[in-house]
């Protein structure tokens, strides 16, 4: 299963060349109600890394895609 993530933040690379040089932030829950932060590569969308929070997020108003959920 998929985690539920919330809207992604781009941040570019300091003297980037092109316009998806840099990584993409997404905070998100698991399926197993653990929340991280996940880290991607901005032009190929993979994970570079992850970071485990210690503590439940709260989902937001704006900007949460639900897997599976209409």
């Amino acid at each position: 299963m998929l985690p539920d993530a919330g809207e992604p933040q781009f941040i570019p690379q300091p003297g980037g060349v092109k316009e998806d040089d840099g990584v993409v932030l997404s905070p998100c829950v698991g399926p197993d109600g653990k929340a991280f932060v996940l880290l991607m590569d901005a032009s190929s969308w993979e994970e570079l890394a992850r970071a485990e929070l210690p503590y439940s997020t709260p989902y937001r108003f704006h900007g949460v895609w639900l897997v599976g959920r209409a």
